[in-house]
């Protein structure tokens, strides 16, 4: 699947497509999917690792994380 143009807003939280990712933004997104994006990004990301996407993502990942926990 290609990319979105950058104007279009971010894929609804339920979406996760892998293929927006380099590998190294894959790697570093499954290393920091618990943490929040500040405490992921706090250093300089690796190379190849774009901190715009993977902040949105992480973002998404912690935001759904806290609305899970505020249903239990």
């Amino acid at each position: 699947m290609p990319r979105k143009p950058s104007g279009e807003p971010p894929p609804p939280l339920e979406t996760f497509e892998p293929a927006d990712f380099s590998l190294q933004e894959l790697a570093f997104l499954r290393m920091n999917l618990r943490k929040t994006p500040n405490v992921a990004l706090h250093e300089t990301p690796p190379k190849g690792v774009n901190p715009v996407a993977v902040r949105r993502a992480l973002t998404a990942f912690h935001d759904h994380e806290e609305l899970s926990e505020v249903k239990r």
